[in-house]
């Protein structure tokens, strides 16, 4: 994921769990993952990056798209109830 040495050291291999010993694996690692990433399990981290880039970008854009919708809509209905 990662094509840079140090850039690799401190993103890629995540960091040190003091509690437990072990170092946690990054997200963009095989074997590592977050809360919600990666989205379709363990063979998304097997696509190229600049696949992954896009396709989240555009989910992203996708979200903030719905948010303007929704803030629209609002904003109507506050004009509407104000005037």
């Amino acid at each position: 994921c990662c094509h840079d040495i140090l850039w690799r050291r401190i993103v890629c291999v995540g960091k040190m769990d003091e509690t437990l010993g072990v170092a946690e694996r990054a997200i963009c690692v095989p074997g590592g993952g977050g809360l919600l990433l990666p989205l379709f399990g363990e063979g998304e981290q097997t696509w190229p990056r600049e696949l992954r880039v896009v396709l989240y970008l555009l989910g992203l854009l996708w979200c903030f798209m719905g948010v303007a919708i929704i803030a629209d809509v609002f904003m109507a209905a506050i004009e509407k109830v104000t005037s």
